[in-house]
């Protein structure tokens, strides 16, 4: 990474919260998160989910919970489909 990129990554982290960080280092690194989360093949486990939103982990298990966001129990965790994730995402941006 050049030092100009890293500088606007680090000023994006000082504004923002940790979520929106994730969105703005995507951008400026040229890629789109949904892009990102639509490529990636293996399941999302709960924290790495809740850190993409910028929530708490226990936040994302009560959205698992109350069906408004689709996730699959395998073994004793809950884990998120990242495409599903890019949709939900993608219904609910502005």
């Amino acid at each position: 990474m050049d030092s100009d990129r890293f500088v606007d990554f680090m000023m994006i982290m000082a504004s923002t919260a940790v979520g929106n960080v994730l969105w703005k280092w995507c951008e400026v690194m040229g890629l789109t998160l949904i892009d990102q989360l639509r490529k990636r093949t293996s399941y999302l486990p709960l924290q790495e989910a809740a850190d993409i939103l910028g929530v708490h982990a226990m936040t994302v298990r009560k959205w698992v919970k109350a069906r408004k966001l689709q996730g699959h129990r395998i073994g004793d965790e809950i884990k998120i489909d990242p495409s599903v994730l890019a949709d939900w995402l993608c219904a609910r941006s502005i």
